[in-house]
């Protein structure tokens, strides 16, 4: 008995300890007189605090603790059991629910009271609860109709969206069998398939859109179909969701029709139905491939309307888009089934002549097509005789691939041109290879903006009276991969003419002002640094915003920059030029017109532009001071900038003759080899760091 008792008392130390319930002992009078550790814990207070001091703090309902307690007492006190759910307030202030149990301790007048804090089941609950009004809410917003249907008695439930979908009304009844005689009957096999008691175990889920015969038509609905099972793996039942679909039916139809639609517009010419570009390019690499395969060739007809310009003028463009419908016509009537002709653009036309057996054959082909072409047309009354220029490149003598063969037909075409038009030219590989090699290194040039093939080098500007570094000019270099270290001379002629110039520009400003605002950084005085300017970059609409939103980027001061602009350049457009300009200087970037005395500016625009430096020209400094010419040049541009108070420099200053010269009639400021060739960066660096310790003698 003892034995059992001493087991007794042990397991209540142990529920007494317990880390999961606080557990809490009241007297007859209702006084706290026992509290476990838990109760301490849960509550957020110490045991003294907690005996006898039950008050509101602990809830945040509001009866108190102590009428919750008293209520829930009488119940006790009358022999029945509490149970019951409740929110507490801890120290700290957070809430927690917690699972009350209270009764009577047999034998005495005291009670027993337990609490487990419940709060994450609590929240769990109430998550699911949102979670299934969300749910409720999606299928009402996207009228998304649920369904379950038992497999052992055939009992089908469905949602309240789903009645919708199917017409049934709220009272009205139904069954399964009543819903399947609502399948339209081509649909029915699909139904058995999708609702067929034996699943795959790998494909539980099944799907498909069945058509429904409503009272108001066919509706067409989408059932994604899902087999669930008991606790002993047997099939339960089938559940399922259900989306009317019609209306997207409907549209997939429209799409199906405008894709077709587009389709054929993407490969056809708008105005004469015939093969695009794209067409054209599919059909010949297909010619291509035959031709390859048996041994033929292939010949690629590239024809231009000799004077169609003229002709539309004259016609109109409608008159004129009629002459070409009819060339049209007629081009396609002299060819075969198996050629394709083809509409570029404009008058640009092109034909495909597939499996030429040899070059004499085409040539009469050729020659006998323009004869048949060459009968008049007639266009408002008008007899109009078409006049056309014809290049043939031949696959495979004159390329292996759909873009060189127009290329060439192309190019042959414009000698047939030159020769006088209305006739025809063979390819001569001759006549586009430098064509070639120029279009090769377009590429290359926008490849080497991207990817970082080019590179600045830095020439030195100095005042010859104290041997001082004044500034630098950034000159850009291209690191070609295959030819080397390539000119500015050589690539930016190309660039301007191609419409790369604004963007090579930036990307030497943006460069240049990155690396000459970290040398100031550094504490290194490298002067003002130089930038070449083209006509096109100041023509654009954003370019000061650019260009000061780059200086911000990389901390730049504005009076730390000098752009230079050509004096040719300067008159394309001086007006435009004179408002870019005046922008810059505005806000303390100096101005300064490179190569002056070679543009044959006008004075009268001088005193108006927003300048503060001339430049003299390296083909004025070269023959210094043996040439008269250019002495007389020289000495007349140092006096122009003296009188109207600019600064001047000289560039291409290569020998001691030159520089004495300059220095004699007033022009210190010197920028040429004498000093420095340009320099690339860590070579300038090593410059700068040399001249500032010993500023008295040029390095060569």
């Amino acid at each position: 008995m003892k034995k059992l008792d001493t087991q007794k008392l042990s397991w209540f130390t142990k529920l007494f300890n317990s880390p999961n319930i606080a557990i809490l002992v009241m007297d007859k009078v209702r006084q706290q007189i026992l509290i476990n550790r838990q109760f301490t814990k849960m509550f957020g207070y110490r045991e003294e605090e907690l005996l006898h001091a039950f008050s509101d703090r602990h809830s945040p309902l509001e009866n108190s603790f102590e009428q919750f307690i008293a209520q829930a007492a009488d119940i006790v006190d009358n022999g029945q059991p509490v149970e019951i759910d409740y929110q507490f307030r801890h120290r700290d202030g957070t809430l927690f629910w917690g699972h009350v149990t209270g009764d009577r301790i047999i034998d005495t007048d005291e009670t027993i009271w337990t609490v487990i804090d419940i709060t994450p089941r609590v929240r769990l609950q109430e998550e699911l609860l949102n979670k299934k009004q969300q749910l409720q809410a999606i299928n009402e917003l996207i009228h998304l109709g649920t369904w379950e249907l038992d497999l052992k008695s055939r009992q089908l439930y469905i949602s309240k969206e789903m009645r919708s979908i199917l017409h049934i009304g709220s009272d009205e009844s139904f069954n399964y069998r009543s819903i399947i005689k609502m399948i339209h009957p081509d649909d029915k096999v699909m139904l058995k398939e999708v609702l067929r008691e034996r699943f795959d175990k790998t494909a539980e889920t099944r799907s498909s859109t069945l058509r429904f015969q409503r009272d108001d038509g066919v509706r067409h609905l989408f059932i994604q179909a899902k087999l669930t099972y008991d606790t002993m793996g047997a099939s339960r039942s089938i559940i399922g969701a259900t989306l009317d679909v019609t209306d997207q039916k409907g549209l997939e139809l429209k799409l199906q029709q405008q894709n077709e639609l587009v389709s054929y517009q993407s490969y056809h010419d708008t105005l004469t139905g015939l093969p695009n570009r794209l067409l054209l390019t599919d059909r010949l690499n297909q010619m291509i491939a035959n031709s390859r395969r048996n041994k033929t060739l292939v010949a690629v007809l590239f024809i231009d309307l000799d004077d169609f310009k003229s002709l539309n003028d004259a016609l109109g463009h409608t008159l004129g888009d009629e002459f070409l419908v009819k060339i049209a016509k007629r081009m396609k009537s002299k060819i075969r089934a198996s050629d394709t002709l083809a509409r570029l653009s404009g008058d640009v036309f092109v034909i495909v002549l597939d499996e030429i057996e040899s070059i004499e054959v085409l040539g009469t082909i050729i020659d006998n097509g323009l004869r048949l072409i060459n009968t008049p047309i007639e266009i408002d009354g008008k007899s109009i005789y078409p006049k056309m220029s014809i290049g043939v490149s031949i696959y495979p003598n004159d390329g292996q691939d759909c873009d060189t063969l127009l290329k060439n037909a192309d190019a042959a075409m414009h000698k047939a041109k030159a020769d006088g038009g209305h006739t025809y030219s063979f390819y001569d590989s001759s006549l586009t290879l430098r064509a070639f090699e120029r279009i090769g290194m377009e590429q290359s040039l926008k490849n080497a903006i991207k990817e970082d093939e080019l590179l600045l080098h830095y020439q030195p500007q100095i005042d010859a009276q104290n041997n001082r570094l004044i500034g630098m000019e950034a000159l850009v270099r291209w690191e070609h991969p295959t030819k080397g270290l390539i000119m500015p001379g050589e690539f930016i002629p190309m660039a301007e003419e191609v419409n790369l110039i604004i963007e090579l520009n930036y990307w030497v400003i943006e460069t240049a002002v990155k690396q000459h605002a970290a040398w100031y950084k550094e504490g290194r005085e490298p002067g003002i640094l130089a930038i070449n300017l083209a006509v096109r970059q100041l023509e654009e609409q954003h370019s000061f915003r650019t260009i000061h939103a780059i200086l911000k980027k990389h901390e730049c001061l504005p009076e730390w920059l000098e752009f230079e602009i050509t004096e040719g350049q300067l008159m394309q457009k001086p007006k435009a030029v004179i408002t870019a300009l005046q922008k810059f200087r505005d806000i303390g970037i100096e101005i300064a017109i490179d190569d002056f005395g070679t543009g044959y500016s006008s004075l009268s625009y001088l005193k108006h532009l927003p300048i503060d430096k001339l430049k003299i020209d390296k083909s004025f400094v070269d023959n210094l001071p043996d040439d008269r010419h250019d002495v007389a040049i020289a000495k007349t541009v140092i006096g122009l900038s003296d009188n109207l108070d600019l600064k001047v420099i000289a560039e291409g200053v290569e020998t001691q003759e030159q520089l004495d010269f300059l220095l004699a009639n007033g022009c210190h400021n010197i920028q040429g080899y004498f000093y420095s060739r340009p320099l690339p960066t860590l070579e300038i660096e090593h410059f700068m760091q040399r001249y500032q310790q010993s500023p008295h003698a040029p390095f060569h």
